[in-house]
């Protein structure tokens, strides 16, 4: 297989040919949503749908609830003055922060950016969050380009999202396209073939 995707080969014998499929089975893509608020419910929920591994966690007890998780394939309860560092991020391919507390915000985006996680998305104003990054940067984080690329802030598609859902929707799209290399554009401007060939 090249580059971890499906292909057709063809093996020559004295008895002749035979042509076989190879096909990729990728992992589920792992989701870490920082934040039980309202609106990660949706989140995790859509997640769940697509076949996600789905991780919830939060410093507050009512809010990491398995009741209000049920979608979540695991919920983590951290204590405040050591989160985020108890949640371990290795091999998580996608993480949200939506906290809604600035200073907690912050604490997790240091961790995230301190992390080898390839896409890392906060949620709020693109204002909001450089003023974090530059506070970051004062404490000494790197502000290297090689961590702010994986950085997606605002998180989510422009797509007018309004509602929970919908920007729910946003984010998952984009997570996805960002974990696939495509550029979340309309399919109508795309000149390659939308789905990979098989040689």
């Amino acid at each position: 297989m090249v580059d971890g995707r499906s292909e057709l080969k063809t093996y020559r014998s004295d008895s002749g040919e035979l042509e076989v499929f190879i096909e990729a089975i990728r992992p589920p893509l792992s989701l870490i949503i920082f934040g039980a608020g309202h609106d990660a419910v949706p989140l995790a929920d859509l997640a769940k749908r697509l076949g996600w591994q789905v991780t919830v966690v939060d410093g507050r007890p009512a809010h990491a609830a398995r009741e209000r998780f049920p979608m979540a394939d695991d919920m983590r309860l951290y204590r405040a003055e050591a989160a985020p560092h108890e949640v371990s991020p290795a091999g998580v391919r996608a993480a949200v922060v939506m906290d809604h507390h600035y200073h907690q915000d912050r604490s997790i985006l240091a961790h995230l950016l301190r992390s080898p996680v390839p896409y890392i998305g906060v949620l709020g104003p693109r204002k909001r969050t450089h003023k974090m990054l530059d506070e970051l940067a004062q404490g000494g984080l790197s502000r290297g380009e090689a961590q702010l690329g994986r950085l997606y802030a605002a998180v989510g598609l422009d797509i007018g999202a309004e509602t929970p859902e919908q920007v729910a929707l946003s984010i998952v799209a984009e997570i996805l396209a960002v974990s696939s290399e495509r550029s979340g554009a309309p399919l109508e401007y795309r000149e390659a073939p939308i789905h990979d060939s098989l040689d």
